[in-house]
């Protein structure tokens, strides 16, 4: 059986992308290590996988079983800075990127951008100032494939001999 929702496959390249856009610091959240200068983008695959439907196609050929759905993935990033100007346009960068820019380049790939969400603020009192921060999730839309070789036990009986015991 090969599982071909590949999330390392699917995340990589979008943060690759977004990363160069916006020339900063861009880090997985809750990781252990030091906090870069601002300003930086941390990010959070907050839905993983959300499934569309519970219908999936289901083709078997000599060569096996494939069964495909479309899921969704939710991507949330955060900007942070002092400076309030400085997060929001980060933010603004990562619009431009997922609705223009990388658009095109993911769809090539099989990861299409169905929803881009608001800028919300997201800034936080620490102590004796505010951090600033704004962020905004994407969505995104990709193909969950599950593929078993023939004669892997697909959970069909496919022929049976039936005779009379006495």
């Amino acid at each position: 059986m090969t599982l071909l929702f590949d999330i390392p496959a699917i995340r990589n390249p979008i943060i690759k992308g977004a990363y160069q856009k916006l020339q900063c610091p861009l880090i997985r959240v809750d990781q252990t290590g030091d906090v870069p200068d601002y300003p930086y983008v941390t990010y959070t695959i907050t839905s993983p996988r959300i499934a569309q439907s519970q219908h999936e196609i289901d083709v078997t050929t000599a060569l096996g079983r494939t069964r495909t759905k479309t899921v969704e993935m939710v991507f949330s990033f955060t900007a942070y800075s002092e400076k309030e100007d400085e997060t929001m346009d980060l933010c603004m960068k990562l619009v431009e990127h997922f609705d223009r820019t990388a658009r095109d380049d993911l769809r090539d790939i099989g990861i299409v951008v169905v929803n881009i969400g608001s800028i919300d603020n997201r800034s936080v009192f620490l102590a004796e100032h505010y951090e600033r921060r704004q962020g905004l999730d994407v969505r995104i839309r990709v193909i969950d494939r599950l593929f078993e070789p023939a004669g892997t036990g697909t959970g069909y009986i496919e022929q049976a001999e039936i005779t009379k015991e006495e």
